[in-house]
């Protein structure tokens, strides 16, 4: 292997101990069966969690409350319930969808949110469902989510809710103390093979990272303190899917031209991996639209796509999710489909809070295996946080954004959401030190 170098003209850059601590979101070939139903990820994710839904809520409503069973309610008796939230919706996609696109029928118009005000909620646990009423908000909840509930059971047969808590934060390894500004940069949605992508700005964000683009003192020292890169997925360009009868007609062209894309996307990918590699450590994540696994969590990209970049022993090719620390500093990140999932299927406009919600939910993605398709995990379920992650980051968002927040226990997390580089032309600089973030802009009309 090529060791990473700094070489002629390279900043002195300093270095840090990373670790990969996300052998939960692998594959193997012992666990690899995709014959389960997927009933048993949402048993084994309800039995997982409910201890710690259970302490909450002795916390929030004190110790002496009425916790039951489903099937344990009774009429008009306040009780405690936990258990996995269930929405129905009247405009979510279904069957008939596909159907109609397939016979010429008139489509529905796209809609970039499938929540709706007539949207129900129901509990379930392991004996029974019972729908829900009273004081919860439909809009702002999704399926898949484990919550406690107070109120009673009504006459009808619902449940009426009074107040609701979920798990919370994790307990979370303290942060160390670290002496010298260090930075992580992450980066997302490439878009390599892409009609419109960005050449020019590609290769100052190049010239960057290998400091053949920095001026002066500040620029070299804060080039030098970068210490690790974390593409977020979304490498290889999007292929549209139009379904019109030009596309139909011509499908095996199309079908032809969109693969000669993502060939030349990963050609041009690993010439980047190349240069990136051979002065600083890389991490790849899959994407969405990238030449991997569909269903989360998605396994790494092979690496025999790129032969130049895999001479080096500086790139790994990580999971999606990816867990990693660096130097003790916990970093947990998705490539964006979690977030982009919930989006879709609530009243969430702020992204941030979404990812803030996953935290406090307890699991990193609760739509899965409904809305968001995932591996049918028998006896546990990845997705659960077991700890509480220093930075979580979220790929290929429309905008940058980032904040701070904290938990019951003293918690501090700092939540990223990084957008895509072929729309933003940014990347995003992490202090390990300070937790603080930036983005750094290549936009050549920004100041225009």
């Amino acid at each position: 292997m090529v060791e990473n170098g700094q070489g002629e003209g390279k900043p002195n850059r300093l270095s840090a101990s990373v670790d990969n601590l996300s052998q939960r979101f692998y594959f193997s070939e012992q666990n690899r069966n995709f014959t389960t139903q997927y009933c048993n990820i949402y048993t084994s994710r309800l039995v997982a969690m409910r201890d710690s839904l259970l302490q909450a809520a002795k916390r929030a409503w004190g110790n002496d409350i009425n916790y039951c069973k489903l099937m344990e309610l009774k009429t008009g008796i306040t009780s405690c319930i936990i258990g996995t939230l269930f929405k129905r919706m009247s405009a979510r996609p279904n069957i008939l969808q596909e159907i109609s696109d397939e016979y010429n029928l008139i489509p529905l118009p796209p809609r970039t949110k499938y929540a709706d005000d007539s949207d129900e909620l129901v509990a379930e646990d392991e004996t029974q469902r019972i729908s829900l009423t009273g004081n919860i908000n439909v809009t702002k909840s999704v399926t898949g989510v484990i919550v406690a509930l107070l109120g009673k059971e009504l006459d009808g047969g619902k449940f009426y809710v009074n107040e609701m808590v979920s798990a919370g934060l994790p307990k979370q390894i303290p942060r160390p103390f670290i002496h010298n500004d260090k930075y992580i940069c992450i980066v997302s949605g490439l878009n390599l093979g892409s009609s419109h992508q960005g050449f020019l700005t590609m290769q100052l964000f190049i010239d960057f990272i290998t400091g053949r683009l920095t001026e002066g003192q500040e620029d070299r020292k804060m080039c030098s303190q970068i210490v690790q890169i974390v593409i977020a997925g979304n490498s290889a360009a999007q292929q549209n899917s139009s379904t019109s009868e030009t596309n139909k007609a011509n499908s095996k062209k199309f079908s032809s031209r969109s693969s000669a894309n993502t060939l030349e996307g990963i050609k041009a990918l690993d010439e980047i991996l190349t240069q990136l590699c051979s002065c600083i450590p890389v991490d790849i994540m899959p994407g969405e639209f990238d030449p991997s696994n569909h269903i989360m969590p998605q396994q790494p990209l092979h690496p025999c796509m790129f032969p130049k970049g895999f001479q080096f022993s500086s790139l790994k090719s990580v999971t999606n999710p990816y867990e990693f620390s660096v130097d003790g500093v916990r970093f947990l990140g998705t490539s964006g489909q979690n977030i982009d999932d919930i989006y879709r299927y609530s009243y969430f406009e702020d992204r941030l809070e979404i990812c803030e919600q996953c935290l406090r939910w307890g699991h990193i993605s609760p739509t899965a295996p409904d809305t968001l398709a995932c591996y049918p995990y028998y006896e546990k379920d990845p997705f659960i946080l077991e700890s509480c992650p220093h930075v979580y980051f979220v790929g290929n968002q429309p905008e940058f954004s980032c904040k701070k927040i904290t938990g019951d226990q003293e918690q501090e997390v700092l939540l990223v959401n990084v957008p895509s580089f072929n729309q933003k032309h940014s990347c995003v600089l992490v202090n390990t030190r300070t937790l603080d973030c930036k983005p750094i802009s290549f936009d050549l009309y920004e100041n225009l």
